[in-house]
Protein backbone atom coordinates (compact mmCIF):
# COMPACT_ATOMS: atom_id res chain seq x y z
CA UNK A 1 0.00 0.00 0.00
CA UNK A 2 2.72 2.39 0.51
CA UNK A 3 4.31 1.94 -2.69
CA UNK A 4 1.36 2.06 -4.38
CA UNK A 5 0.48 5.84 -2.56
CA UNK A 6 4.22 6.27 -3.57
CA UNK A 7 3.88 5.36 -7.11
CA UNK A 8 0.54 7.70 -7.19
CA UNK A 9 2.53 10.45 -6.07
CA UNK A 10 5.38 10.40 -8.60
CA UNK A 11 2.60 9.46 -11.30
CA UNK A 12 0.72 13.07 -9.96
CA UNK A 13 4.07 14.56 -10.36
CA UNK A 14 4.98 13.73 -13.65
CA UNK A 15 1.66 13.93 -15.32
CA UNK A 16 1.23 17.80 -14.01
CA UNK A 17 3.06 18.80 -17.40
CA UNK A 18 1.53 22.29 -16.78
CA UNK A 19 2.85 23.05 -13.43
CA UNK A 20 5.82 21.47 -13.53
CA UNK A 21 7.21 22.73 -17.19
CA UNK A 22 5.75 26.23 -17.14
CA UNK A 23 5.60 27.22 -12.80
CA UNK A 24 3.05 28.62 -10.91
CA UNK A 25 4.72 32.00 -11.93
CA UNK A 26 5.15 34.17 -14.87
CA UNK A 27 7.34 36.94 -15.25
CA UNK A 28 5.75 40.13 -15.81
CA UNK A 29 7.78 43.34 -16.55
CA UNK A 30 6.43 46.81 -16.58
CA UNK A 31 8.22 50.12 -17.58
CA UNK A 32 7.04 53.40 -18.50
CA UNK A 33 7.65 57.28 -19.97
CA UNK A 34 7.93 58.26 -16.31
CA UNK A 35 10.87 56.73 -14.09
CA UNK A 36 9.64 55.71 -10.17
CA UNK A 37 6.09 55.85 -11.28
CA UNK A 38 4.00 53.73 -8.95
CA UNK A 39 2.74 50.61 -9.69
CA UNK A 40 -0.36 49.21 -8.06
CA UNK A 41 -1.32 45.10 -9.06
CA UNK A 42 -4.93 44.32 -8.28
CA UNK A 43 -4.98 47.54 -6.09
CA UNK A 44 -1.88 46.38 -4.07
CA UNK A 45 1.10 48.71 -4.27
CA UNK A 46 4.52 46.28 -5.39
CA UNK A 47 6.76 49.15 -6.84
CA UNK A 48 7.88 51.73 -8.89
CA UNK A 49 9.12 51.72 -12.28
CA UNK A 50 11.24 49.93 -13.93
CA UNK A 51 9.78 46.55 -12.55
CA UNK A 52 10.21 42.65 -12.81
CA UNK A 53 8.88 40.20 -10.91
CA UNK A 54 7.06 36.87 -10.89
CA UNK A 55 3.74 37.29 -10.29
CA UNK A 56 1.51 34.23 -8.87
CA UNK A 57 -1.06 32.93 -12.71
CA UNK A 58 -4.41 32.98 -12.35
CA UNK A 59 -7.34 32.80 -14.28
CA UNK A 60 -8.56 36.21 -13.61
CA UNK A 61 -6.95 39.44 -15.44
CA UNK A 62 -4.65 41.67 -14.12
CA UNK A 63 -5.06 44.54 -13.45
CA UNK A 64 -2.35 46.87 -13.40
CA UNK A 65 -2.62 50.72 -11.89
CA UNK A 66 0.15 53.42 -12.47
CA UNK A 67 0.76 56.63 -11.09
CA UNK A 68 2.40 59.28 -9.81
CA UNK A 69 1.90 62.95 -8.26
CA UNK A 70 0.74 65.59 -10.94
CA UNK A 71 0.40 62.85 -13.61
CA UNK A 72 -3.24 61.18 -14.79
CA UNK A 73 -3.39 58.07 -13.20
CA UNK A 74 -3.13 54.92 -16.07
CA UNK A 75 -4.76 51.71 -15.81
CA UNK A 76 -3.64 48.40 -17.87
CA UNK A 77 -5.74 44.86 -18.00
CA UNK A 78 -3.63 41.71 -18.97
CA UNK A 79 -5.55 38.93 -20.13
CA UNK A 80 -5.36 35.39 -19.05
CA UNK A 81 -5.95 32.42 -21.33
CA UNK A 82 -6.02 28.94 -20.98
CA UNK A 83 -3.13 27.31 -22.49
CA UNK A 84 -3.72 24.06 -24.67
CA UNK A 85 -4.59 20.96 -22.42
CA UNK A 86 -4.37 18.19 -25.21
CA UNK A 87 -0.35 17.73 -24.94
CA UNK A 88 -0.84 17.35 -20.99
CA UNK A 89 -3.43 14.65 -21.91
CA UNK A 90 -1.25 12.48 -24.10
CA UNK A 91 0.88 12.59 -21.57
CA UNK A 92 -0.49 11.71 -19.20
CA UNK A 93 -1.81 8.11 -20.15
CA UNK A 94 1.37 7.45 -21.87
CA UNK A 95 3.21 8.21 -18.06
CA UNK A 96 0.33 7.01 -16.38
CA UNK A 97 0.20 3.55 -18.54
CA UNK A 98 4.33 3.05 -18.16
CA UNK A 99 3.98 3.93 -13.94
CA UNK A 100 0.75 1.71 -13.76
CA UNK A 101 2.27 -1.05 -15.15
CA UNK A 102 5.88 -1.16 -13.40
CA UNK A 103 3.56 -0.29 -10.12
CA UNK A 104 1.36 -3.25 -10.86
CA UNK A 105 4.12 -5.66 -11.18
CA UNK A 106 5.69 -4.44 -8.11
CA UNK A 107 2.66 -4.72 -6.24
CA UNK A 108 2.67 -8.13 -6.84
CA UNK A 109 -0.60 -8.31 -9.60
CA UNK A 110 -1.06 -11.91 -10.73
CA UNK A 111 -3.15 -11.87 -13.64
CA UNK A 112 -4.24 -9.55 -16.63
CA UNK A 113 -7.53 -8.26 -15.16
CA UNK A 114 -5.65 -7.29 -11.98
CA UNK A 115 -3.04 -5.34 -14.23
CA UNK A 116 -5.34 -4.11 -16.12
CA UNK A 117 -7.50 -2.70 -13.26
CA UNK A 118 -4.63 -1.47 -11.20
CA UNK A 119 -3.36 0.53 -14.20
CA UNK A 120 -6.65 2.31 -14.93
CA UNK A 121 -6.74 3.15 -11.39
CA UNK A 122 -3.68 4.78 -10.74
CA UNK A 123 -3.79 6.34 -14.32
CA UNK A 124 -7.33 7.87 -13.55
CA UNK A 125 -6.44 8.90 -10.36
CA UNK A 126 -3.12 10.58 -11.22
CA UNK A 127 -5.03 12.33 -14.28
CA UNK A 128 -7.70 13.87 -12.18
CA UNK A 129 -4.95 14.72 -9.38
CA UNK A 130 -2.61 16.53 -11.90
CA UNK A 131 -5.65 19.04 -13.39
CA UNK A 132 -6.04 19.64 -10.22
CA UNK A 133 -3.26 21.08 -9.54
CA UNK A 134 -2.48 22.42 -12.69
CA UNK A 135 -6.35 24.49 -12.00
CA UNK A 136 -5.55 25.05 -8.39
CA UNK A 137 -1.98 26.12 -8.94
CA UNK A 138 -2.40 28.56 -11.88
CA UNK A 139 0.12 27.02 -14.22
CA UNK A 140 -2.83 26.17 -17.06
CA UNK A 141 -3.23 30.04 -17.82
CA UNK A 142 -0.72 32.35 -19.77
CA UNK A 143 -0.64 35.71 -19.13
CA UNK A 144 -0.77 38.26 -22.87
CA UNK A 145 1.33 41.12 -23.24
CA UNK A 146 3.96 39.93 -20.03
CA UNK A 147 6.58 42.95 -20.90
CA UNK A 148 4.54 46.32 -20.69
CA UNK A 149 5.61 49.95 -21.42
CA UNK A 150 2.83 51.83 -20.06
CA UNK A 151 2.70 55.94 -20.55
CA UNK A 152 0.91 57.80 -18.14
CA UNK A 153 0.41 61.74 -19.09
CA UNK A 154 1.23 64.84 -16.93
CA UNK A 155 -1.81 67.10 -16.18
CA UNK A 156 -0.95 70.55 -17.50
CA UNK A 157 -0.02 73.50 -15.12
CA UNK A 158 -2.62 75.53 -14.31
CA UNK A 159 -2.16 79.53 -16.27
CA UNK A 160 -2.50 81.51 -12.82
CA UNK A 161 -2.42 85.05 -15.12
CA UNK A 162 -4.98 85.90 -17.10
CA UNK A 163 -5.18 85.15 -21.01
CA UNK A 164 -6.97 86.52 -24.13
CA UNK A 165 -10.05 84.88 -25.26
CA UNK A 166 -8.89 80.94 -26.93
CA UNK A 167 -11.52 79.10 -28.40
CA UNK A 168 -11.54 75.59 -29.96
CA UNK A 169 -13.92 75.92 -33.15
CA UNK A 170 -12.78 72.30 -35.03
CA UNK A 171 -12.07 69.13 -34.38
CA UNK A 172 -12.17 66.85 -37.18
CA UNK A 173 -11.26 63.33 -37.87
CA UNK A 174 -9.45 62.21 -41.46
CA UNK A 175 -8.88 58.98 -42.39
CA UNK A 176 -7.88 56.96 -45.42
CA UNK A 177 -9.01 53.91 -47.19
CA UNK A 178 -6.39 51.00 -46.45
CA UNK A 179 -4.23 52.53 -44.07
CA UNK A 180 -3.73 50.52 -40.66
CA UNK A 181 -6.75 50.54 -38.64
CA UNK A 182 -5.30 48.63 -36.11
CA UNK A 183 -5.20 44.37 -35.29
CA UNK A 184 -7.29 42.21 -33.02
CA UNK A 185 -5.95 39.43 -30.64
CA UNK A 186 -7.43 36.12 -29.18
CA UNK A 187 -4.85 34.59 -27.55
CA UNK A 188 -2.09 33.86 -29.48
CA UNK A 189 -3.90 34.64 -32.96
CA UNK A 190 -3.74 38.30 -34.31
CA UNK A 191 -5.41 40.00 -37.30
CA UNK A 192 -4.27 43.07 -38.67
CA UNK A 193 -7.43 45.29 -40.14
CA UNK A 194 -7.20 48.31 -42.71
CA UNK A 195 -9.30 51.37 -42.67
CA UNK A 196 -12.38 49.99 -45.58
CA UNK A 197 -12.89 53.50 -46.52
CA UNK A 198 -12.11 57.06 -46.04
CA UNK A 199 -13.21 58.63 -43.17
CA UNK A 200 -13.44 62.07 -42.58
CA UNK A 201 -15.94 64.03 -40.21
CA UNK A 202 -16.42 66.81 -37.50
CA UNK A 203 -16.12 65.95 -33.91
CA UNK A 204 -18.41 68.63 -32.08
CA UNK A 205 -18.47 66.99 -28.58
CA UNK A 206 -14.85 66.61 -28.46
CA UNK A 207 -14.62 70.09 -29.70
CA UNK A 208 -16.92 70.64 -26.18
CA UNK A 209 -13.79 68.89 -24.39
CA UNK A 210 -11.12 70.75 -25.27
CA UNK A 211 -13.20 74.31 -24.36
CA UNK A 212 -14.05 72.77 -21.29
CA UNK A 213 -10.21 71.85 -20.75
CA UNK A 214 -9.07 75.18 -21.96
CA UNK A 215 -11.33 76.63 -18.75
CA UNK A 216 -10.16 74.07 -16.41
CA UNK A 217 -6.61 74.70 -16.79
CA UNK A 218 -7.20 78.57 -16.29
CA UNK A 219 -7.41 79.71 -20.10
CA UNK A 220 -9.89 82.25 -20.84
CA UNK A 221 -12.41 80.65 -22.99
CA UNK A 222 -15.25 82.82 -24.17
CA UNK A 223 -18.57 82.33 -21.93
CA UNK A 224 -19.84 79.52 -24.85
CA UNK A 225 -21.19 78.37 -21.60
CA UNK A 226 -18.68 75.28 -21.16
CA UNK A 227 -21.74 73.70 -19.29
CA UNK A 228 -23.76 73.54 -22.19
CA UNK A 229 -21.20 73.61 -24.98
CA UNK A 230 -22.60 76.81 -27.77
CA UNK A 231 -21.12 78.96 -29.99
CA UNK A 232 -18.82 81.48 -28.07
CA UNK A 233 -21.18 85.01 -27.27
CA UNK A 234 -17.52 86.69 -27.12
CA UNK A 235 -15.40 86.69 -30.28
CA UNK A 236 -12.16 85.06 -29.03
CA UNK A 237 -8.63 86.24 -29.83
CA UNK A 238 -6.96 83.01 -31.02
CA UNK A 239 -8.48 79.55 -32.11
CA UNK A 240 -7.14 75.99 -31.61
CA UNK A 241 -7.85 73.62 -33.97
CA UNK A 242 -7.21 69.70 -33.77
CA UNK A 243 -7.17 66.83 -37.15
CA UNK A 244 -6.98 63.67 -36.17
CA UNK A 245 -4.44 61.85 -38.84
CA UNK A 246 -4.53 58.56 -37.10
CA UNK A 247 -6.12 55.83 -35.34
CA UNK A 248 -5.04 52.37 -34.27
CA UNK A 249 -6.42 50.27 -32.13
CA UNK A 250 -5.17 46.98 -30.52
CA UNK A 251 -7.46 45.25 -29.27
CA UNK A 252 -6.78 42.19 -26.83
CA UNK A 253 -9.34 39.48 -25.78
CA UNK A 254 -9.05 36.54 -23.07
CA UNK A 255 -9.13 33.54 -25.28
CA UNK A 256 -7.26 30.50 -25.14
CA UNK A 257 -5.67 29.58 -28.81
CA UNK A 258 -8.19 28.25 -31.69
CA UNK A 259 -11.05 29.19 -29.52
CA UNK A 260 -12.04 32.72 -31.89
CA UNK A 261 -15.29 31.68 -32.30
CA UNK A 262 -15.52 32.07 -28.45
CA UNK A 263 -15.26 36.36 -29.30
CA UNK A 264 -18.53 37.01 -28.06
CA UNK A 265 -18.13 35.25 -24.69
CA UNK A 266 -14.94 36.79 -23.65
CA UNK A 267 -14.77 38.14 -20.35
CA UNK A 268 -11.92 40.62 -20.37
CA UNK A 269 -10.62 42.45 -23.13
CA UNK A 270 -7.54 45.26 -23.22
CA UNK A 271 -7.51 47.98 -25.94
CA UNK A 272 -4.88 50.30 -26.82
CA UNK A 273 -5.15 52.97 -28.77
CA UNK A 274 -2.95 55.11 -30.65
CA UNK A 275 -3.31 58.37 -32.18
CA UNK A 276 -1.63 61.22 -34.17
CA UNK A 277 -3.25 64.88 -34.06
CA UNK A 278 -2.29 67.95 -35.32
CA UNK A 279 -2.77 70.78 -33.18
CA UNK A 280 -2.93 74.69 -34.63
CA UNK A 281 -3.04 77.63 -32.85
CA UNK A 282 -4.77 80.12 -35.54
CA UNK A 283 -5.88 84.03 -34.98
CA UNK A 284 -9.12 84.31 -35.51
CA UNK A 285 -9.25 87.91 -37.31
CA UNK A 286 -6.90 86.18 -40.05
CA UNK A 287 -6.60 82.37 -39.65
CA UNK A 288 -3.04 82.95 -39.95
CA UNK A 289 -1.29 80.08 -37.86
CA UNK A 290 0.93 81.03 -35.37
CA UNK A 291 1.37 77.48 -34.19
CA UNK A 292 1.73 74.12 -35.25
CA UNK A 293 2.57 71.16 -33.73
CA UNK A 294 2.34 67.38 -34.12
CA UNK A 295 1.36 64.98 -31.29
CA UNK A 296 1.70 61.15 -30.71
CA UNK A 297 -0.06 59.24 -27.92
CA UNK A 298 -0.90 55.62 -26.95
CA UNK A 299 -3.60 55.33 -23.73
CA UNK A 300 -3.99 51.65 -22.97
CA UNK A 301 -8.30 50.76 -21.67
CA UNK A 302 -9.57 47.98 -19.85
CA UNK A 303 -12.46 48.03 -22.18
CA UNK A 304 -13.82 47.27 -25.55
CA UNK A 305 -15.40 50.72 -26.03
CA UNK A 306 -13.71 51.78 -29.05
CA UNK A 307 -15.36 55.55 -28.37
CA UNK A 308 -14.69 55.94 -24.84
CA UNK A 309 -11.31 54.88 -25.30
CA UNK A 310 -10.91 57.43 -28.16
CA UNK A 311 -12.49 60.18 -26.54
CA UNK A 312 -9.69 59.24 -23.72
CA UNK A 313 -6.43 59.21 -25.77
CA UNK A 314 -7.57 62.37 -27.19
CA UNK A 315 -7.89 63.97 -24.24
CA UNK A 316 -4.29 62.94 -23.39
CA UNK A 317 -2.95 64.58 -26.89
CA UNK A 318 -4.43 68.00 -25.66
CA UNK A 319 -2.46 67.46 -22.61
CA UNK A 320 0.37 66.18 -24.16
CA UNK A 321 0.20 69.59 -26.77
CA UNK A 322 0.02 71.97 -23.89
CA UNK A 323 3.08 70.40 -21.87
CA UNK A 324 5.69 70.50 -24.61
CA UNK A 325 4.41 73.67 -26.17
CA UNK A 326 5.41 76.82 -23.62
CA UNK A 327 5.30 79.03 -26.57
CA UNK A 328 1.21 78.72 -26.59
CA UNK A 329 1.50 79.70 -23.08
CA UNK A 330 3.74 82.86 -23.84
CA UNK A 331 1.22 83.38 -26.92
CA UNK A 332 -2.30 83.63 -25.29
CA UNK A 333 -1.24 85.09 -22.29
CA UNK A 334 -3.17 88.61 -22.28
CA UNK A 335 -0.56 91.46 -22.52
CA UNK A 336 -1.04 94.91 -20.52
CA UNK A 337 -4.19 95.86 -21.47
CA UNK A 338 -4.59 97.76 -25.11
CA UNK A 339 -6.33 101.25 -24.79
CA UNK A 340 -5.24 104.35 -26.32
CA UNK A 341 -5.71 107.18 -23.51
CA UNK A 342 -6.83 109.92 -25.87
CA UNK A 343 -9.93 112.14 -24.90
CA UNK A 344 -12.15 112.95 -27.79
CA UNK A 345 -14.54 115.53 -27.21
CA UNK A 346 -18.04 115.20 -29.04
CA UNK A 347 -20.81 117.59 -29.94
CA UNK A 348 -24.25 117.52 -27.20
CA UNK A 349 -27.44 118.77 -28.27
CA UNK A 350 -27.81 116.53 -31.27
CA UNK A 351 -31.18 116.99 -32.82
CA UNK A 352 -33.42 113.59 -32.87
CA UNK A 353 -35.03 112.17 -35.88
CA UNK A 354 -37.52 109.78 -35.84
CA UNK A 355 -37.08 109.15 -39.31
CA UNK A 356 -35.27 106.13 -40.63
CA UNK A 357 -33.68 107.52 -43.61
CA UNK A 358 -32.33 109.72 -41.48
CA UNK A 359 -30.89 107.15 -38.95
CA UNK A 360 -29.02 104.90 -42.16
CA UNK A 361 -27.36 108.18 -43.47
CA UNK A 362 -24.80 108.02 -39.88
CA UNK A 363 -24.44 104.27 -40.29
CA UNK A 364 -21.27 102.93 -41.83
CA UNK A 365 -19.82 99.87 -43.36
CA UNK A 366 -16.14 99.17 -41.67
CA UNK A 367 -14.46 97.48 -44.87
CA UNK A 368 -10.89 95.98 -43.83
CA UNK A 369 -8.98 93.33 -45.59
CA UNK A 370 -10.03 90.53 -43.32
CA UNK A 371 -13.77 91.53 -43.65
CA UNK A 372 -15.86 93.65 -42.92
CA UNK A 373 -18.21 95.21 -39.52
CA UNK A 374 -20.50 98.09 -38.94
CA UNK A 375 -20.53 101.69 -37.33
CA UNK A 376 -22.09 105.04 -36.64
CA UNK A 377 -20.63 108.65 -36.84
CA UNK A 378 -20.82 110.47 -33.38
CA UNK A 379 -19.85 114.24 -34.34
CA UNK A 380 -19.98 115.85 -37.93
CA UNK A 381 -16.39 115.93 -38.44
CA UNK A 382 -15.86 112.24 -38.89
CA UNK A 383 -15.92 110.40 -35.95
CA UNK A 384 -17.22 106.75 -36.31
CA UNK A 385 -17.60 104.12 -33.35
CA UNK A 386 -17.16 100.33 -33.81
CA UNK A 387 -15.82 97.38 -32.35
CA UNK A 388 -12.15 96.66 -31.97
CA UNK A 389 -12.47 92.85 -32.82
CA UNK A 390 -13.36 94.32 -36.46
CA UNK A 391 -10.39 96.52 -36.70
CA UNK A 392 -8.05 94.24 -34.69
CA UNK A 393 -5.05 93.34 -36.88
CA UNK A 394 -5.60 94.54 -40.46
CA UNK A 395 -3.61 96.35 -42.84
CA UNK A 396 -6.09 98.68 -44.39
CA UNK A 397 -9.12 100.15 -42.82
CA UNK A 398 -12.02 102.39 -44.74
CA UNK A 399 -15.35 103.43 -44.37
CA UNK A 400 -18.05 103.17 -46.36
CA UNK A 401 -21.03 105.80 -46.31
CA UNK A 402 -25.13 105.39 -47.21
CA UNK A 403 -24.26 106.73 -50.28
CA UNK A 404 -21.51 104.31 -51.40
CA UNK A 405 -18.55 106.75 -51.11
CA UNK A 406 -15.39 105.35 -49.64
CA UNK A 407 -13.01 107.14 -47.01
CA UNK A 408 -9.53 105.98 -45.90
CA UNK A 409 -10.26 105.70 -41.79
CA UNK A 410 -8.10 106.08 -38.44
CA UNK A 411 -7.84 104.23 -35.47
CA UNK A 412 -7.96 107.05 -32.90
CA UNK A 413 -8.56 105.07 -29.68
CA UNK A 414 -9.58 101.29 -28.77
CA UNK A 415 -10.27 99.23 -25.83
CA UNK A 416 -9.48 96.27 -26.59
CA UNK A 417 -10.65 94.87 -23.09
CA UNK A 418 -14.07 96.19 -23.98
CA UNK A 419 -14.09 95.61 -27.43
CA UNK A 420 -14.12 99.35 -28.69
CA UNK A 421 -12.69 101.19 -31.11
CA UNK A 422 -13.00 104.95 -32.31
CA UNK A 423 -12.00 106.06 -35.74
CA UNK A 424 -12.02 109.51 -37.85
CA UNK A 425 -12.77 110.14 -41.51
CA UNK A 426 -11.81 113.49 -43.54
CA UNK A 427 -15.38 114.23 -44.49
CA UNK A 428 -18.35 115.84 -42.78
CA UNK A 429 -20.76 113.35 -41.65
CA UNK A 430 -24.46 113.30 -39.82
CA UNK A 431 -23.96 111.75 -36.34
CA UNK A 432 -26.75 109.88 -34.50
CA UNK A 433 -27.61 111.46 -30.73
CA UNK A 434 -26.24 109.54 -27.88
CA UNK A 435 -28.96 108.41 -24.89
CA UNK A 436 -27.67 109.39 -21.69
CA UNK A 437 -30.69 107.84 -19.88
CA UNK A 438 -30.76 103.94 -19.70
CA UNK A 439 -33.42 102.04 -21.04
CA UNK A 440 -36.17 99.64 -19.47
CA UNK A 441 -36.62 96.25 -20.43
CA UNK A 442 -39.53 95.14 -22.85
CA UNK A 443 -38.76 98.55 -24.97
CA UNK A 444 -38.62 98.89 -28.57
CA UNK A 445 -35.27 99.17 -30.50
CA UNK A 446 -33.92 99.26 -33.63
CA UNK A 447 -30.37 97.83 -35.01
CA UNK A 448 -28.71 99.18 -38.29
CA UNK A 449 -25.66 97.32 -39.82
CA UNK A 450 -24.26 95.54 -42.43
CA UNK A 451 -25.17 91.84 -41.93
CA UNK A 452 -23.37 89.25 -43.65
CA UNK A 453 -22.35 90.94 -47.46
CA UNK A 454 -21.33 94.74 -47.86
CA UNK A 455 -24.05 95.12 -50.47
CA UNK A 456 -26.71 94.75 -47.48
CA UNK A 457 -24.97 97.91 -45.78
CA UNK A 458 -27.33 99.85 -43.52
CA UNK A 459 -30.00 97.16 -43.33
CA UNK A 460 -32.78 97.97 -40.45
CA UNK A 461 -33.58 95.23 -38.21
CA UNK A 462 -36.62 95.16 -35.02
CA UNK A 463 -36.84 94.08 -31.52
CA UNK A 464 -36.76 94.56 -28.05
CA UNK A 465 -34.53 94.57 -25.15
CA UNK A 466 -35.22 91.08 -23.34
CA UNK A 467 -32.70 91.01 -20.34
CA UNK A 468 -29.68 92.97 -18.54
CA UNK A 469 -26.76 90.81 -18.07
CA UNK A 470 -22.97 90.57 -16.74
CA UNK A 471 -20.90 88.35 -18.86
CA UNK A 472 -17.17 88.34 -17.77
CA UNK A 473 -17.27 90.95 -15.37
CA UNK A 474 -18.66 93.24 -18.74
CA UNK A 475 -22.33 94.94 -18.50
CA UNK A 476 -24.37 94.07 -21.20
CA UNK A 477 -27.52 94.40 -23.02
CA UNK A 478 -29.54 91.65 -24.17
CA UNK A 479 -32.05 91.74 -27.34
CA UNK A 480 -33.59 89.84 -29.31
CA UNK A 481 -33.04 92.09 -32.39
CA UNK A 482 -32.14 90.05 -35.38
CA UNK A 483 -28.06 90.42 -36.45
CA UNK A 484 -25.54 88.37 -38.62
CA UNK A 485 -21.96 88.61 -39.20
CA UNK A 486 -21.23 92.21 -40.12
CA UNK A 487 -23.97 93.63 -37.39
CA UNK A 488 -20.82 93.55 -35.44
CA UNK A 489 -19.99 97.72 -34.49
CA UNK A 490 -23.46 99.09 -35.60
CA UNK A 491 -25.91 101.04 -33.36
CA UNK A 492 -29.09 100.08 -31.09
CA UNK A 493 -31.44 102.99 -31.28
CA UNK A 494 -34.33 103.29 -28.63
CA UNK A 495 -36.41 106.43 -30.14
CA UNK A 496 -33.74 107.84 -32.40
CA UNK A 497 -30.69 107.94 -29.60
CA UNK A 498 -27.94 105.35 -29.37
CA UNK A 499 -28.60 103.27 -26.36
CA UNK A 500 -25.71 100.91 -27.55
CA UNK A 501 -22.87 98.98 -30.08
CA UNK A 502 -24.15 95.44 -30.76
CA UNK A 503 -21.02 93.12 -29.91
CA UNK A 504 -22.32 89.50 -30.27
CA UNK A 505 -24.69 86.84 -30.47
CA UNK A 506 -25.41 83.28 -29.39
CA UNK A 507 -25.99 80.85 -31.84
CA UNK A 508 -26.26 77.16 -31.74
CA UNK A 509 -28.71 74.48 -32.32
CA UNK A 510 -32.17 75.49 -31.04
CA UNK A 511 -31.18 78.93 -30.01
CA UNK A 512 -32.42 82.17 -31.50
CA UNK A 513 -32.47 85.67 -30.82
CA UNK A 514 -29.49 86.35 -27.74
CA UNK A 515 -27.89 89.25 -29.14
CA UNK A 516 -25.55 91.38 -26.59
CA UNK A 517 -25.06 95.12 -26.95
CA UNK A 518 -22.64 96.76 -25.18
CA UNK A 519 -24.43 99.69 -23.24
CA UNK A 520 -23.67 103.57 -23.99
CA UNK A 521 -22.30 104.43 -20.78
CA UNK A 522 -19.65 101.70 -21.37
CA UNK A 523 -18.91 103.36 -24.39
CA UNK A 524 -18.61 107.13 -23.27
CA UNK A 525 -15.92 105.61 -20.25
CA UNK A 526 -14.14 102.59 -22.51
CA UNK A 527 -13.12 105.11 -24.80
CA UNK A 528 -12.75 108.17 -23.25
CA UNK A 529 -15.48 109.98 -24.58
CA UNK A 530 -16.60 113.13 -23.47
CA UNK A 531 -19.66 115.96 -24.47
CA UNK A 532 -18.99 119.43 -25.54
CA UNK A 533 -21.37 122.24 -25.80
CA UNK A 534 -22.91 123.44 -29.18
CA UNK A 535 -24.62 126.41 -30.23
Amino acid sequence: MKLSTILLSVLTLLSSCQTIIHGTKQKISIDSNIEKAEIYIDNEYVGVTPFKKRIKRQEKPLNITLSKDGYDSATYVIPSYKRLQGNAIVGNVILGGIVGALGSSMVGATNSEETFGLNLGIQATGITAAFLIDKYSGAKYQYLNSELNLPIYKKPDTIKVETDLIFCTSVSVDLKEGEEAGKVKYGNISKEIDWQEDITFQDFELEKTVNTELDKYGFKVPDFEVKGALQPILLPRYILKAEVTKVYNHVTFNIGQRSVARERNAEHYALTTDLEVTWKVLKRKTEEVLIEKAVKVQNYTPSKEVRDAFKKTFEYSFYQFLNITPEFYELVVKKKSQRLTTSVSIPDGIPVSNEAEDWIQSAVTVNTNTGHGSGFAISEDGYIITNFHVVADVDTLEVILSNNEKYEAKLINFNSERDLALLKIDHTIKPLPLSKESVKLGASVIAIGTPADIALGQTLSKGMISGKRKIDEKQYLQSDVSISPGNSGGPLLYEGKVIGIVDAKMVGNGIEGITFIIPINEIFRGLNIKYSSIN
